[in-house]
């Protein structure tokens, strides 16, 4: 920290405070990789695989059409061209039209892994080195785990290579968790190899104790030291505690979003086993390919239903906290993963103790997700906004998908009432459970809609504690009852959700 500015150190505390999340989102602070003039590098895509470059339909091209073109090319060619294709895409993308700019990338990476190109795991790598703009254009938070997929494909028998990119400074984190969740996968997908992955993280470990100690005040490291405890936890890595130990009690380590050395030392070796969702990136492109396919047979015509039926239900527990509200708004619930965004809305809403009938927004980095666009077509605030996406084809847990994630929740634009939601948990299903939404617990009532946001709300409540002043009289008069900021009342709420199921 006493490197950086006071402008700087005050960037670096609000990212602790904000969490895991918020670092991803300005992690751009730490981020120095010199990327090589890729324009001296790239030569003309080659004439086969320029109808994927030219791609301006989704559903033009299937996977296996691309697969089915590729297949006559020399390997060693279509390795040579495949890392050209790439190069051409780092030198173009900002240039590229947002229709179907992520998918020539992903087609690319999906290429590489249907043949097997284990000796692309460097432009893979490369890829991986870009910046943030890059990384939101093409993944973002939704399909970051493509990028452990592809990188668990190419990259399980070169954990050498792997442990280089590791070292490497100046790159994003994220990238950085990519590589550890592949290489963390292979114990689950070959048990015969824990050994060799668990050597692989106790090197790991040992070398980010040696350079903890010139950095223990840096944010970056600690929070990656975090990311491969919790991968530890998913694959019982019970071989590293001694290593994690020695590093958290060394240099004083607070663990974020993860549990104390003591009770990982208790939880790991009994925790449930789990790896990547899906280990290939032609999972992803099938499932994008048939999602596509199928809205277009449909007419486009969007569909609300309460629940993603072709997606597994997780039981996911959150927090929804009222910023900046004093007292403090908060409700925790159990809500299936599986849930229509869009409709999670009303869940919220029917929580909280709103009415309902103002815009909304959910917001993750530099996301917004909005209801259909036909429903926002004249309302105007969105001119301008980096990313704009549909709410309704996403499920809560396609945006919180591991402890500790955070997105936010704006309700009336107007007003600006901005909601973090917060996963506490994220569990499977006992047999016998059927996945429901329940609300568990909350405090404090929600604000009266229209007392012009947060502020607003401060002031109304200040009055109040006058009853006899001109402005208490003004607000009792304006609301129509007498309000009491810490009144909830549970069993109310929970029969305002019953009606959202029904």
């Amino acid at each position: 920290m006493s490197l950086l500015t006071l402008e700087e150190q005050e960037i670096a505390l609000e990212l602790f405070d904000d969490g895991v999340n918020q670092v991803d989102e300005q992690s751009h602070i730490y981020y120095h990789y010199q990327c090589p003039d890729y324009r001296l590098i790239a030569q003309p895509v080659a004439p086969y695989l320029m109808p994927l470059w030219k791609m301006n339909d989704v559903n033009a091209l299937s996977p296996a059409e691309i697969y089915s073109s590729c297949a006559v090319v020399p390997q060693e060619i279509l390795e040579r061209d495949l890392r050209n294709f790439i190069f051409n895409i780092f030198v173009q993308y900002r240039k590229m039209s947002s229709e179907c700019h992520s998918y020539r990338l992903w087609y690319a990476l999906g290429i590489m892994e249907h043949f097997r190109m284990e000796r692309c795991l460097d432009i893979v790598l490369e890829v991986l080195r870009q910046d943030l703009d890059f990384y939101d254009f093409y993944f973002g938070y939704l399909y970051e785990t493509m990028l452990s997929a592809i990188t668990y494909q190419l990259g399980q028998n070169q954990l050498d290579v792997l442990m280089d990119f590791m070292k490497e400074p100046g790159l994003l984190l994220m990238s950085k968790y990519r590589v550890v969740e592949a290489v963390a996968h292979i114990a689950i997908a070959h048990p015969d190899r824990r050994g060799e992955v668990m050597g692989w993280f106790g090197s790991l470990l040992d070398y980010y104790f040696d350079i903890l100690k010139d950095q223990k005040n840096d944010i970056c490291p600690t929070l990656l030291l975090d990311h491969v405890t919790a991968c530890m936890m998913d694959i019982r890595g019970v071989e590293t505690l001694p290593v994690l130990q020695k590093i958290y009690r060394t240099y004083h380590i607070k663990p974020y979003g993860i549990p104390s050395i003591n009770e990982l030392k208790k939880k790991m070796p009994y925790a449930e086993m789990h790896g990547l969702e899906m280990e290939r990136v032609e999972d992803y492109l099938v499932e994008m390919f048939e999602a596509v396919t199928d809205e277009a047979e449909d007419g486009g015509i969007y569909d609300d239903p309460l629940y993603m039926e072709e997606q597994p239900a997780k039981k996911l527990r959150i927090k929804i906290e009222l910023k900046d509200s004093e007292p403090l708004v908060w409700r925790v619930l159990e809500v299936p993963s599986n849930i229509c965004l869009e409709r999670f809305s009303e869940v919220v809403e029917a929580a909280m103790g709103w009415e309902g009938y103002h815009l909304h927004q959910f917001i993750k980095g530099s996301t917004c997700y909005l209801p259909p666009k036909d429903q926002l077509d004249d309302c105007g605030f969105f001119e301008g906004m980096s990313k704009q996406v549909d709410s309704g084809v996403f499920s809560l847990g396609d945006l919180l998908s591991r402890k500790g994630s955070k997105i936010k929740y704006e309700y009336d634009f107007g007003d600006s009432w901005m909601h973090e939601i917060i996963l506490e948990s994220r569990q499977s299903y006992k047999r016998e459970e059927i996945p429901a939404i329940v609300l568990l617990d909350g405090e404090n009532a929600c604000p009266p809609e229209d007392c012009n946001g947060i502020w607003g709300y401060r002031e109304m409540l200040k009055a109040l504690e006058k009853p006899r002043s001109k402005a208490a009289r003004e607000y009792k008069e304006w609301l129509g009852y007498d309000f009491d900021p810490t009144d909830f009342d549970l069993d109310e709420a929970r029969g305002l959700l019953a009606e959202i199921v029904d």
